[in-house]
């Protein structure tokens, strides 16, 4: 287009399978050279998982497998799930049941089990008055439809009768974080992924007990594909 070129789907699959062939390439060489090289981790992420999650992955890499490099991508939940499946994926971190939709092709193991809590900017909490009743007086920031914290959300709400004023949906778990301290609405997420804004007083957390919502995180991968030695030391 006049704008400029961009990939269409099977471009970007070819691309990817080009990129592993050349990385192959480059292995062999290595290895007839008597240097062999790292086996990269090939590591994505939904769009849901927050960006805290993968940067602590980055450490852990850096610290217990020292010289192992990580190759980070992200995409939809369908996208993910077919490039496991091709193989150009070895491991992809999901919020949703991922390897429900591809039975048989793909293996899960839940990473960990997270509460999550309703936090806003302090102004916010003060016009808000009590919790949970008050939350009908804020504008909310809410996952998009069909992601598990949102359908979470939906039934804490319903359950206490509460008529959400729904100021956006928002796929990023860290866009709402950055309109909450913004003063944009009250957002549902993990207290670990604010820690900074709460620190600093720019957000405040609403509820004093846990809510009861959940957020899984699963790591995801090919059920018939090897495991690196690599990859096993991440696991």
């Amino acid at each position: 287009s006049r704008s400029g070129v961009r990939l269409t789907a099977h471009g970007r699959l070819a691309l990817e399978h080009c990129e592993r062939i050349y990385r192959e390439g480059l292995d062999l060489k290595a290895a007839f050279d008597g240097e062999p090289r790292e086996t990269p981790i090939r590591l994505a992420a939904c769009h849901s998982v927050p960006h805290e999650r993968l940067i602590r992955m980055a450490e852990f890499t850096r610290n217990n497998l020292p010289g192992v490099p990580l190759r980070f991508y992200s995409g939809t939940t369908n996208d993910l799930g077919a490039r496991l499946r091709s193989g150009t994926l070895d491991l992809v971190i999901s919020d949703g049941d991922l390897a429900a939709a591809s039975p048989g092709a793909l293996t899960r193991r839940k990473a960990c089990s997270e509460l999550m809590d309703f936090l806003a900017a302090p102004q916010l909490r003060e016009a808000m008055g009590a919790f949970p009743a008050g939350l009908s007086k804020v504008p909310l920031l809410l996952r998009a439809p069909g992601d598990p914290v949102r359908l979470e959300t939906e039934r804490f709400l319903q359950r206490h009768g509460i008529r959400a004023k729904v100021h956006a949906e928002v796929e990023s778990p860290d866009l709402i974080r950055s309109l909450a301290t913004l003063g944009e609405g009250a957002g549902v997420m993990n207290s670990a992924m604010a820690t900074e804004p709460l620190a600093k007083g720019q957000l405040v957390t609403l509820n004093e007990r846990p809510t009861g919502i959940r957020r899984d995180l699963w790591l995801v991968r090919q059920r018939a594909a090897p495991l690196s030695r690599n990859l096993a030391g991440f696991l």
